[in-house]
Protein backbone atom coordinates (compact mmCIF):
# COMPACT_ATOMS: atom_id res chain seq x y z
CA UNK A 1 0.00 0.00 0.00
CA UNK A 2 1.44 3.29 -0.92
CA UNK A 3 2.22 5.62 1.83
CA UNK A 4 0.28 8.34 2.73
CA UNK A 5 3.59 10.93 2.02
CA UNK A 6 3.27 9.77 -1.60
CA UNK A 7 0.03 10.58 -2.43
CA UNK A 8 0.16 13.88 -0.50
CA UNK A 9 3.49 14.91 -2.47
CA UNK A 10 1.83 12.89 -6.16
CA UNK A 11 -1.59 15.82 -5.12
CA UNK A 12 0.86 18.80 -4.68
CA UNK A 13 2.73 17.87 -7.79
CA UNK A 14 -0.24 17.19 -10.32
CA UNK A 15 -1.24 20.91 -8.95
CA UNK A 16 2.07 22.51 -9.90
CA UNK A 17 2.01 20.78 -13.36
CA UNK A 18 -1.76 21.19 -14.45
CA UNK A 19 -0.99 24.88 -13.20
CA UNK A 20 2.48 25.34 -15.11
CA UNK A 21 3.66 26.97 -12.07
CA UNK A 22 7.56 25.85 -12.63
CA UNK A 23 8.29 25.49 -16.63
CA UNK A 24 11.40 24.17 -16.95
CA UNK A 25 14.44 26.32 -16.68
CA UNK A 26 12.62 28.35 -14.54
CA UNK A 27 14.80 29.90 -11.29
CA UNK A 28 12.53 29.63 -8.10
CA UNK A 29 13.61 30.86 -5.47
CA UNK A 30 11.65 29.70 -2.34
CA UNK A 31 10.29 32.02 0.33
CA UNK A 32 11.27 29.67 3.98
CA UNK A 33 10.22 30.68 7.08
CA UNK A 34 11.04 27.76 8.91
CA UNK A 35 7.47 26.77 9.82
CA UNK A 36 5.68 23.42 8.73
CA UNK A 37 4.73 24.72 5.81
CA UNK A 38 7.63 26.53 4.55
CA UNK A 39 9.43 23.37 5.43
CA UNK A 40 7.30 20.85 3.47
CA UNK A 41 7.20 23.27 0.52
CA UNK A 42 10.53 23.15 0.21
CA UNK A 43 11.22 19.35 0.69
CA UNK A 44 8.48 19.20 -2.07
CA UNK A 45 10.27 21.73 -4.59
CA UNK A 46 13.70 19.95 -3.64
CA UNK A 47 11.94 16.58 -4.73
CA UNK A 48 10.49 18.26 -7.79
CA UNK A 49 13.93 19.47 -8.94
CA UNK A 50 15.16 15.77 -9.04
CA UNK A 51 12.62 15.39 -11.93
CA UNK A 52 12.20 18.55 -13.82
CA UNK A 53 14.40 20.96 -15.26
CA UNK A 54 14.08 23.96 -12.29
CA UNK A 55 16.98 25.34 -10.11
CA UNK A 56 15.47 25.89 -6.59
CA UNK A 57 17.38 28.12 -4.13
CA UNK A 58 16.29 29.18 -0.56
CA UNK A 59 15.71 32.81 0.93
CA UNK A 60 14.53 33.84 4.05
CA UNK A 61 13.68 37.16 5.36
CA UNK A 62 14.10 38.32 8.94
CA UNK A 63 11.87 41.44 9.23
CA UNK A 64 13.30 42.69 12.58
CA UNK A 65 10.73 42.38 14.61
CA UNK A 66 11.02 39.02 16.86
CA UNK A 67 14.46 39.71 17.98
CA UNK A 68 15.64 36.47 19.52
CA UNK A 69 13.51 34.66 17.81
CA UNK A 70 13.75 35.81 14.60
CA UNK A 71 17.97 35.17 14.58
CA UNK A 72 17.08 31.96 15.81
CA UNK A 73 14.60 31.17 12.77
CA UNK A 74 17.23 32.48 10.36
CA UNK A 75 19.63 30.11 11.71
CA UNK A 76 17.51 26.56 11.66
CA UNK A 77 16.88 27.51 7.82
CA UNK A 78 20.37 28.08 7.08
CA UNK A 79 21.32 24.74 9.15
CA UNK A 80 18.90 22.71 7.00
CA UNK A 81 20.24 23.91 3.70
CA UNK A 82 23.93 23.34 4.77
CA UNK A 83 23.05 19.66 5.85
CA UNK A 84 21.81 19.40 2.10
CA UNK A 85 23.65 21.96 0.13
CA UNK A 86 21.17 23.68 -0.62
CA UNK A 87 21.62 27.61 -1.99
CA UNK A 88 20.39 29.86 1.11
CA UNK A 89 20.30 33.90 0.98
CA UNK A 90 19.56 35.66 4.04
CA UNK A 91 18.00 39.38 3.80
CA UNK A 92 17.62 41.44 6.85
CA UNK A 93 15.16 44.82 7.09
CA UNK A 94 13.95 46.97 9.77
CA UNK A 95 10.24 46.43 8.70
CA UNK A 96 9.00 48.80 11.74
CA UNK A 97 11.40 51.94 10.44
CA UNK A 98 10.13 51.33 7.39
CA UNK A 99 6.69 51.54 8.13
CA UNK A 100 7.33 54.71 10.14
CA UNK A 101 9.08 56.18 6.78
CA UNK A 102 6.33 55.58 4.53
CA UNK A 103 3.50 55.62 6.94
CA UNK A 104 1.96 51.91 6.01
CA UNK A 105 1.07 49.16 8.41
CA UNK A 106 3.71 47.12 9.64
CA UNK A 107 1.95 44.19 7.22
CA UNK A 108 2.52 46.48 4.38
CA UNK A 109 5.62 47.46 5.12
CA UNK A 110 6.74 43.13 5.29
CA UNK A 111 5.38 42.70 1.94
CA UNK A 112 7.46 45.82 0.90
CA UNK A 113 10.70 43.94 2.28
CA UNK A 114 10.06 40.69 1.08
CA UNK A 115 9.30 41.74 -2.41
CA UNK A 116 12.46 43.81 -2.27
CA UNK A 117 14.71 40.79 -0.93
CA UNK A 118 12.98 38.63 -4.11
CA UNK A 119 14.05 41.28 -6.14
CA UNK A 120 17.46 41.90 -5.18
CA UNK A 121 17.95 37.49 -5.29
CA UNK A 122 16.99 37.74 -9.30
CA UNK A 123 19.10 40.74 -10.05
CA UNK A 124 22.33 39.12 -7.91
CA UNK A 125 21.47 36.33 -10.02
CA UNK A 126 21.05 37.59 -13.29
CA UNK A 127 18.27 35.96 -13.65
CA UNK A 128 16.04 37.37 -16.23
CA UNK A 129 12.24 38.19 -15.49
CA UNK A 130 10.53 36.10 -17.12
CA UNK A 131 12.14 32.71 -15.95
CA UNK A 132 12.17 33.31 -12.31
CA UNK A 133 9.53 32.26 -10.03
CA UNK A 134 8.93 33.17 -5.80
CA UNK A 135 7.47 30.07 -4.56
CA UNK A 136 5.30 31.07 -1.21
CA UNK A 137 3.91 28.47 1.23
CA UNK A 138 0.66 29.60 1.14
CA UNK A 139 -1.94 26.20 1.90
CA UNK A 140 -6.05 25.66 1.50
CA UNK A 141 -6.60 26.77 5.00
CA UNK A 142 -4.88 30.17 4.21
CA UNK A 143 -6.63 30.65 1.62
CA UNK A 144 -9.93 29.75 3.64
CA UNK A 145 -8.98 32.22 6.22
CA UNK A 146 -8.42 34.55 4.07
CA UNK A 147 -11.91 34.47 2.47
CA UNK A 148 -13.23 34.79 5.56
CA UNK A 149 -11.49 37.54 6.69
CA UNK A 150 -12.35 39.34 3.77
CA UNK A 151 -15.72 38.23 4.12
CA UNK A 152 -16.44 38.93 7.49
CA UNK A 153 -14.67 42.83 7.69
CA UNK A 154 -16.43 43.46 4.06
CA UNK A 155 -15.19 42.95 0.69
CA UNK A 156 -16.39 43.10 -3.20
CA UNK A 157 -16.52 39.65 -5.51
CA UNK A 158 -12.84 40.69 -5.58
CA UNK A 159 -11.75 39.98 -2.05
CA UNK A 160 -13.46 36.35 -2.08
CA UNK A 161 -10.34 35.38 -4.56
CA UNK A 162 -8.26 35.19 -1.88
CA UNK A 163 -5.26 33.48 -3.36
CA UNK A 164 -4.05 31.75 -6.48
CA UNK A 165 -2.34 29.39 -8.14
CA UNK A 166 -0.17 31.43 -10.18
CA UNK A 167 0.16 35.57 -9.85
CA UNK A 168 2.93 37.23 -12.03
CA UNK A 169 5.85 35.72 -10.94
CA UNK A 170 4.66 34.64 -7.45
CA UNK A 171 3.55 30.64 -7.46
CA UNK A 172 1.64 28.60 -4.45
CA UNK A 173 2.38 24.94 -4.59
CA UNK A 174 1.28 24.04 -2.14
CA UNK A 175 -2.54 26.04 -2.23
CA UNK A 176 -4.12 22.23 -2.67
CA UNK A 177 -2.87 20.79 0.48
CA UNK A 178 -4.79 21.60 3.63
CA UNK A 179 -2.62 22.20 6.93
CA UNK A 180 -3.62 18.13 7.96
CA UNK A 181 -2.36 16.86 5.19
CA UNK A 182 0.52 19.07 5.47
CA UNK A 183 1.13 17.82 8.87
CA UNK A 184 0.91 14.47 7.83
CA UNK A 185 3.77 14.52 5.65
CA UNK A 186 6.19 16.38 7.89
CA UNK A 187 5.09 13.89 10.33
CA UNK A 188 5.51 10.92 8.37
CA UNK A 189 8.85 12.03 6.88
CA UNK A 190 10.20 13.12 10.16
CA UNK A 191 10.96 16.53 9.35
CA UNK A 192 12.47 18.99 11.46
CA UNK A 193 10.24 22.69 11.98
CA UNK A 194 9.37 25.59 14.32
CA UNK A 195 7.03 27.82 15.57
CA UNK A 196 6.29 31.67 15.11
CA UNK A 197 4.75 32.33 18.84
CA UNK A 198 3.16 35.34 17.41
CA UNK A 199 0.58 32.14 15.80
CA UNK A 200 -0.45 31.24 18.82
CA UNK A 201 -1.79 34.78 19.53
CA UNK A 202 -5.53 35.88 19.33
CA UNK A 203 -4.52 39.62 19.15
CA UNK A 204 -4.48 38.97 15.78
CA UNK A 205 -8.07 38.56 13.95
CA UNK A 206 -6.32 35.74 11.36
CA UNK A 207 -4.98 33.83 14.01
CA UNK A 208 -8.78 33.78 15.85
CA UNK A 209 -9.87 32.83 12.34
CA UNK A 210 -7.08 30.36 12.38
CA UNK A 211 -7.55 28.84 15.93
CA UNK A 212 -11.10 29.35 16.48
CA UNK A 213 -13.88 29.94 13.51
CA UNK A 214 -12.08 27.49 10.93
CA UNK A 215 -12.10 24.44 13.39
CA UNK A 216 -15.35 25.09 14.51
CA UNK A 217 -16.82 25.33 10.65
CA UNK A 218 -14.89 21.69 9.96
CA UNK A 219 -15.56 19.87 13.15
CA UNK A 220 -19.17 21.18 13.61
CA UNK A 221 -20.79 21.60 10.15
CA UNK A 222 -19.30 20.32 7.35
CA UNK A 223 -15.85 18.14 7.78
CA UNK A 224 -15.25 19.80 3.75
CA UNK A 225 -15.63 22.93 4.72
CA UNK A 226 -11.86 24.07 3.42
CA UNK A 227 -12.85 22.01 0.02
CA UNK A 228 -15.83 24.08 -0.53
CA UNK A 229 -14.67 27.29 0.32
CA UNK A 230 -11.77 27.14 -1.85
CA UNK A 231 -14.10 25.76 -4.72
CA UNK A 232 -16.26 29.23 -3.92
CA UNK A 233 -13.54 31.18 -4.30
CA UNK A 234 -11.83 29.65 -7.51
CA UNK A 235 -15.91 30.15 -9.24
CA UNK A 236 -15.71 33.81 -7.68
CA UNK A 237 -12.41 34.55 -9.69
CA UNK A 238 -13.68 33.02 -12.79
CA UNK A 239 -16.85 35.31 -12.79
CA UNK A 240 -14.50 38.17 -11.50
CA UNK A 241 -12.14 37.50 -14.83
CA UNK A 242 -15.01 37.86 -16.58
CA UNK A 243 -16.92 40.92 -15.17
CA UNK A 244 -13.00 42.16 -15.94
CA UNK A 245 -12.99 41.18 -19.36
CA UNK A 246 -15.78 42.99 -20.06
CA UNK A 247 -14.93 46.16 -18.34
CA UNK A 248 -11.32 46.40 -19.87
CA UNK A 249 -13.86 46.11 -23.60
CA UNK A 250 -15.66 48.69 -22.03
CA UNK A 251 -12.73 51.36 -20.95
CA UNK A 252 -11.01 50.51 -24.45
CA UNK A 253 -13.92 52.38 -25.84
CA UNK A 254 -13.94 54.66 -23.68
CA UNK A 255 -10.11 55.42 -24.42
CA UNK A 256 -10.78 56.33 -27.98
CA UNK A 257 -12.63 58.76 -26.75
CA UNK A 258 -10.20 60.68 -24.56
CA UNK A 259 -7.00 59.18 -26.11
CA UNK A 260 -5.75 57.90 -22.87
CA UNK A 261 -4.27 54.86 -23.49
CA UNK A 262 -1.07 55.93 -23.81
CA UNK A 263 -0.16 57.97 -21.46
CA UNK A 264 -2.07 59.32 -18.41
CA UNK A 265 -1.45 62.85 -19.75
CA UNK A 266 -5.09 63.11 -21.23
CA UNK A 267 -6.67 61.75 -19.04
CA UNK A 268 -9.22 59.20 -19.32
CA UNK A 269 -12.90 59.99 -20.67
CA UNK A 270 -15.69 58.32 -18.99
CA UNK A 271 -18.47 59.05 -21.34
CA UNK A 272 -20.61 57.74 -23.68
CA UNK A 273 -19.41 53.89 -23.46
CA UNK A 274 -19.55 53.83 -19.54
CA UNK A 275 -23.30 55.01 -19.88
CA UNK A 276 -24.26 52.20 -22.12
CA UNK A 277 -22.55 49.47 -20.19
CA UNK A 278 -24.28 47.51 -17.43
CA UNK A 279 -24.60 49.27 -14.18
CA UNK A 280 -22.76 46.08 -12.77
CA UNK A 281 -19.77 46.90 -14.39
CA UNK A 282 -19.57 50.41 -13.64
CA UNK A 283 -17.21 49.58 -10.58
CA UNK A 284 -14.56 47.41 -12.96
CA UNK A 285 -14.71 50.08 -15.16
CA UNK A 286 -13.37 52.52 -12.53
CA UNK A 287 -11.21 50.30 -10.88
CA UNK A 288 -9.59 49.73 -14.36
CA UNK A 289 -9.47 53.59 -15.06
CA UNK A 290 -7.45 53.76 -11.36
CA UNK A 291 -5.42 50.84 -12.44
CA UNK A 292 -4.15 52.52 -15.55
CA UNK A 293 -3.64 56.12 -14.13
CA UNK A 294 -2.07 55.32 -11.22
CA UNK A 295 -0.20 52.27 -11.96
CA UNK A 296 -1.52 49.81 -9.47
CA UNK A 297 -5.03 49.29 -8.05
CA UNK A 298 -3.83 48.58 -4.29
CA UNK A 299 -4.67 52.04 -2.78
CA UNK A 300 -8.08 52.15 -4.80
CA UNK A 301 -11.14 50.35 -1.80
CA UNK A 302 -15.03 50.63 -2.44
CA UNK A 303 -15.44 54.29 -1.33
CA UNK A 304 -13.23 55.54 -3.94
CA UNK A 305 -15.28 53.84 -6.38
CA UNK A 306 -18.46 55.02 -5.08
CA UNK A 307 -17.14 58.40 -5.08
CA UNK A 308 -16.74 58.51 -9.29
CA UNK A 309 -20.33 56.69 -9.12
CA UNK A 310 -21.92 59.22 -7.02
CA UNK A 311 -20.15 62.00 -9.47
CA UNK A 312 -21.84 60.06 -12.65
CA UNK A 313 -25.15 60.59 -11.81
CA UNK A 314 -24.21 64.19 -10.16
CA UNK A 315 -23.93 67.87 -11.60
CA UNK A 316 -21.70 69.51 -14.00
CA UNK A 317 -18.89 70.72 -12.37
CA UNK A 318 -18.71 69.06 -9.06
CA UNK A 319 -14.75 67.04 -8.24
CA UNK A 320 -13.31 64.85 -6.23
CA UNK A 321 -9.61 63.87 -4.54
CA UNK A 322 -8.78 60.30 -4.81
CA UNK A 323 -5.17 58.46 -4.14
CA UNK A 324 -2.39 58.80 -6.03
CA UNK A 325 -3.41 62.68 -7.09
CA UNK A 326 -6.03 61.27 -9.14
CA UNK A 327 -8.82 64.08 -9.18
CA UNK A 328 -12.27 62.94 -10.76
CA UNK A 329 -14.56 65.75 -12.63
CA UNK A 330 -17.93 65.42 -13.78
CA UNK A 331 -18.21 67.02 -17.55
CA UNK A 332 -21.47 67.35 -19.58
CA UNK A 333 -22.28 63.96 -20.80
CA UNK A 334 -19.40 62.41 -18.49
CA UNK A 335 -16.33 61.92 -16.16
CA UNK A 336 -12.88 62.90 -16.51
CA UNK A 337 -10.24 61.19 -14.73
CA UNK A 338 -7.26 63.33 -14.35
CA UNK A 339 -3.84 62.21 -12.31
CA UNK A 340 -1.56 65.35 -11.51
CA UNK A 341 2.02 65.27 -12.54
CA UNK A 342 5.13 66.10 -9.95
CA UNK A 343 7.51 67.77 -11.98
CA UNK A 344 10.28 66.67 -9.82
CA UNK A 345 9.66 62.98 -10.48
CA UNK A 346 8.75 61.39 -13.61
CA UNK A 347 6.90 58.16 -13.03
CA UNK A 348 8.63 55.46 -14.50
CA UNK A 349 6.50 52.89 -17.04
CA UNK A 350 8.21 49.73 -17.99
CA UNK A 351 7.18 46.44 -19.99
CA UNK A 352 8.18 43.18 -18.11
CA UNK A 353 8.70 39.99 -20.71
CA UNK A 354 7.78 36.39 -19.78
CA UNK A 355 8.34 33.44 -21.94
CA UNK A 356 7.36 30.23 -21.53
CA UNK A 357 5.61 26.89 -22.79
CA UNK A 358 2.30 27.58 -25.06
CA UNK A 359 -0.14 24.63 -23.43
CA UNK A 360 -3.75 25.81 -24.79
CA UNK A 361 -4.08 28.30 -22.74
CA UNK A 362 -6.93 30.83 -22.98
CA UNK A 363 -5.00 34.10 -24.55
CA UNK A 364 -4.49 37.13 -22.19
CA UNK A 365 -5.69 40.07 -24.62
CA UNK A 366 -5.57 42.70 -22.00
CA UNK A 367 -4.79 46.84 -22.01
CA UNK A 368 -1.96 46.36 -19.87
CA UNK A 369 -0.62 42.84 -21.30
CA UNK A 370 -0.05 40.82 -24.72
CA UNK A 371 0.41 37.67 -26.19
CA UNK A 372 2.60 36.73 -29.15
CA UNK A 373 3.84 33.18 -30.57
CA UNK A 374 7.94 33.95 -29.43
CA UNK A 375 8.66 31.43 -32.65
CA UNK A 376 7.53 33.30 -35.40
CA UNK A 377 9.95 36.44 -34.00
CA UNK A 378 13.08 36.42 -34.95
CA UNK A 379 14.63 39.61 -34.17
CA UNK A 380 15.76 40.70 -31.01
CA UNK A 381 12.22 41.93 -28.87
CA UNK A 382 13.57 45.53 -27.59
CA UNK A 383 11.83 48.13 -25.51
CA UNK A 384 12.00 51.73 -26.43
CA UNK A 385 10.32 54.85 -28.23
CA UNK A 386 9.78 55.27 -31.24
CA UNK A 387 12.20 55.82 -34.03
CA UNK A 388 11.78 56.84 -38.06
CA UNK A 389 10.78 53.58 -40.06
CA UNK A 390 8.91 51.84 -37.32
CA UNK A 391 5.73 49.87 -38.89
CA UNK A 392 3.15 47.56 -37.34
CA UNK A 393 1.80 44.83 -39.33
CA UNK A 394 -2.28 45.68 -38.77
CA UNK A 395 -3.69 43.24 -40.87
CA UNK A 396 -3.09 39.27 -40.75
CA UNK A 397 -2.60 39.39 -45.14
CA UNK A 398 0.49 41.06 -43.65
CA UNK A 399 -0.21 44.73 -44.57
CA UNK A 400 1.67 47.27 -43.26
CA UNK A 401 1.33 50.61 -42.06
CA UNK A 402 4.04 53.66 -40.58
CA UNK A 403 3.61 53.90 -36.83
CA UNK A 404 3.27 57.72 -37.20
CA UNK A 405 -0.20 56.94 -38.97
CA UNK A 406 -1.04 54.65 -36.55
CA UNK A 407 -1.01 56.84 -33.95
CA UNK A 408 -2.48 59.62 -35.76
CA UNK A 409 -5.44 57.55 -36.67
CA UNK A 410 -5.59 56.40 -33.06
CA UNK A 411 -6.27 59.71 -31.54
CA UNK A 412 -2.96 59.66 -29.71
CA UNK A 413 -2.59 63.55 -28.82
CA UNK A 414 1.07 64.28 -29.94
CA UNK A 415 2.75 65.84 -27.30
CA UNK A 416 2.85 61.99 -26.11
CA UNK A 417 3.55 60.06 -28.73
CA UNK A 418 7.66 60.51 -28.31
CA UNK A 419 7.21 59.16 -24.56
CA UNK A 420 5.17 56.10 -25.44
CA UNK A 421 6.66 52.74 -24.46
CA UNK A 422 6.67 50.35 -26.99
CA UNK A 423 8.07 46.80 -27.96
CA UNK A 424 10.16 46.50 -31.07
CA UNK A 425 11.89 43.90 -33.31
CA UNK A 426 13.90 46.13 -35.25
CA UNK A 427 11.46 48.54 -37.00
CA UNK A 428 8.48 46.25 -36.67
CA UNK A 429 6.50 47.14 -33.42
CA UNK A 430 4.96 44.62 -31.74
CA UNK A 431 3.18 46.56 -29.25
CA UNK A 432 2.17 50.29 -28.08
CA UNK A 433 1.98 49.62 -24.58
CA UNK A 434 -1.77 49.87 -23.60
CA UNK A 435 -2.66 50.26 -27.06
CA UNK A 436 -2.51 48.28 -30.31
CA UNK A 437 -0.62 45.16 -31.54
CA UNK A 438 0.96 43.33 -33.90
CA UNK A 439 -1.03 41.30 -36.16
CA UNK A 440 2.07 39.24 -37.62
CA UNK A 441 2.74 37.26 -34.11
CA UNK A 442 -0.89 36.26 -33.13
CA UNK A 443 -0.75 32.76 -30.83
CA UNK A 444 -2.69 30.21 -33.08
CA UNK A 445 -3.18 26.17 -32.69
CA UNK A 446 1.05 25.81 -33.88
CA UNK A 447 1.83 27.68 -30.88
CA UNK A 448 4.76 26.49 -28.86
CA UNK A 449 6.13 29.47 -26.65
CA UNK A 450 4.35 32.56 -25.86
CA UNK A 451 6.11 35.34 -25.05
CA UNK A 452 3.81 37.82 -22.93
CA UNK A 453 4.88 41.62 -22.62
CA UNK A 454 2.96 43.22 -19.43
CA UNK A 455 3.22 47.06 -18.94
CA UNK A 456 3.32 47.86 -16.00
CA UNK A 457 3.03 51.81 -15.38
CA UNK A 458 6.05 51.63 -13.12
CA UNK A 459 4.51 49.63 -10.41
CA UNK A 460 4.25 45.35 -10.08
CA UNK A 461 0.32 44.88 -9.38
CA UNK A 462 0.78 41.81 -6.81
Amino acid sequence: MEIRSEEIYRKAENYTDENNLLPPKTFVAAGISGGSDSVVMLHMLMRYAETHDIYPAVVHVNHGIRGDEAARDAEFVRDICEKHKWEYRLYEYDVPQISRDRHISLEEAGREARKDAFERFRKEKNIESGMFRVALAHNMNDLCETFLHNLARGTGLRGLCSMKAHSGNIIRPILCLTKEEILAYASELKLCWITDSTNESDDYTRNRIRRHVLPEIVNGINPKALEHIAETSLMTEAAVDYLDRKAEEVLEECLKESGAAYGNSAGIYLGAAFYRADSALHPYIILKAFELLAGRRRDFGRNHVQAVLDLAYGNTGRGVDLPERIRAEKESGGIRLNRARDEEKTEKKDIEMRIFPYKGEKIRQKLCTKWFDYDKITAYVEFRTRKTGDYMVIHPDGRKKKLTRIMMDDGIPARIRENIPLAAAGSHVLWIAGGRSTEAFRVDDSTKTILELTFTGGENNE
